[in-house]
């Protein structure tokens, strides 16, 4: 039976009597090799050929994001003395969440230039660096890098920081073993995770094809049509009428100077983004920003949120708007709309069936502007245009929509419980092996057997 000790270190817990905890600054003892710096490119060198630009957003838990085109030239390169990244570099980023994430970097370019919060690693040749890299994206890991970053907007950890984490080791053999086993199982969960994220994909094109024909071609397939004078609508049912936003809600900027407030040091108040929102328009406070009360209190005199009220997302994932579900006192955050319906002109289920159209996304993409991260203006959001039907048609086509898009909600919302199980195990089975609390390699056996068995 294996024996175990205590590691000393919460996030690791106990370990193989025969493993060691390393601090991260003694991966790499050679010179220039630990934590070398990335370098502060800005965007009037960036160009479309050249040498490869990586910023943080490249860098995924685990895992190279294969995102950006950004370059820089060769004379740019030399003249500003640039820290030549290399295939297979172990690269860890210091800001945005999960703070303290590393990936390897892919072999597509001969050499890369990374931005000034990424740092490389090229640890000593008895540490395997997809080991090292598991170890740097677990929970726990990612847990105490963000404790231990600095910063109210942006937070990022230091230098110092980072080397001071430490990590579980084990023999060169086995950190290998470990990682052929986890790049074998990672890579299977990950498979099932597209998967299910394609059918989402699928259904919610199917959802928003349902929802478009509905709102725009009504119940009746017998009824008189007529041109609705809009190339991105097209024919609309002769009675019906168009209209702009603004005449059947009130559009509120949450953030008039559209700069986000400073952030509490403490406890604080919610401050919301669209990744704050659930689908279902409930509150994800464990993921929301804090703010002081004061900024809240500015909001609060300004406006008030109302129940049925909608919010559109504005600003880079334009859209999904959502019936917000308030159980709180929250501020919304600059990159917000706040749509509250006027109930004389139309129903608020109506217009959120309405702005999740193909008519709306349309609009979305013809009228944003910015090329990295597109943005809607609120005077442009407010004169978008909006099919309108009589009241009691509205009612109509909300029971009509009910009744076949709540089974589509569900299969999605199904999915993505799954697709959240499977990360979590995923998360489970790295921390599980990266400890030595599974035998990996007797599992490795197994599964070789499986496949002998399957062939």
């Amino acid at each position: 039976m294996k024996k175990y000790k205590d590691s000393r270190v919460n996030w690791i817990g106990e370990i193989p009597a025969h493993w060691e905890i390393i601090k991260v600054k003694n991966l790499a003892l050679n010179n220039g090799s630990l934590f070398i710096d990335g370098d502060w490119i800005e965007s009037d060198v960036i160009q479309e050929t050249g040498i490869r630009y990586l910023t943080t957003g490249n860098i995924g838990a685990g895992k190279f994001k294969r995102q950006g085109n950004n370059y820089i030239s060769e004379e740019t390169f030399h003249s500003m003395n640039c820290l030549k990244a290399l295939p297979g570099d172990l690269a860890i980023s210091r800001l945005n969440e999960p703070i303290g994430r590393a990936c390897i970097l892919p072999y597509d370019e001969p050499r890369y230039v990374v931005a000034v919060d990424i740092v490389i690693l090229r640890p000593d040749s008895k540490y395997d660096k997809e080991y090292i890299s598991y170890c740097m994206n677990t929970v726990g890991y990612s847990e105490n890098a963000s404790i231990m970053s600095r910063g109210t907007t942006m937070k990022r950890i230091s230098r110092g920081g980072l080397g001071n984490f430490s990590i579980p080791i084990t023999s060169y053999s086995e950190q290998r073993l470990i990682s052929n086993f986890l790049n074998k199982k990672t890579s299977e969960i990950d498979t099932l995770i597209s998967d299910k994220e394609k059918l989402i994909a699928l259904l919610e094109e199917k959802r928003q094809a349902i929802i478009t024909e509905t709102v725009t071609k009504g119940l009746n397939p017998d009824v008189k049509m007529k041109d609705s004078g809009v190339e991105w609508i097209g024919e609309i049912p002769e009675h019906w009428g168009i209209t702009k936003l603004g005449r059947v809600s009130d559009v509120i900027d949450p953030e008039p100077s559209h700069r986000a407030p400073a952030m509490a040091k403490e406890e604080g108040f919610p401050y919301i983004g669209i990744r704050d929102i659930n689908p279902d328009g409930s509150i994800n406070l464990e993921t929301a920003r804090r703010i002081e009360e004061p900024a809240l209190i500015a909001q609060e005199n300004r406006f008030t949120i109302n129940t049925k009220d909608i919010i559109f997302c504005r600003v880079a994932t334009i859209g999904h708007p959502r019936v917000l579900k308030k159980e709180t006192r929250i501020a919304l955050s600059a990159t917000l709309a706040l749509i509250q319906y006027k109930p004389t002109k139309i129903n608020y289920l109506y217009l959120l069936y309405y702005l999740n159209s193909l008519p709306v996304k349309i609009q979305s993409e013809l009228f944003s502007t910015g090329s990295t991260r597109r943005s809607l203006g609120m005077e442009v959001l407010r004169k978008f245009d909006v099919i309108l039907p009589n009241y009691e048609e509205q009612i109509e086509i909300i029971d009509h929509l009910k009744k076949y898009i709540t089974n589509t909600d569900i299969i999605i919302e199904t999915e993505r419980d799954l697709i959240s199980k499977l990360k979590e195990y995923r998360q489970a089975l790295i921390y599980e092996a990266v400890t030595g609390k599974i035998d990996v390699q007797e599992m490795l056996k197994e599964i070789e057997q499986e496949e002998v068995s399957s062939s």
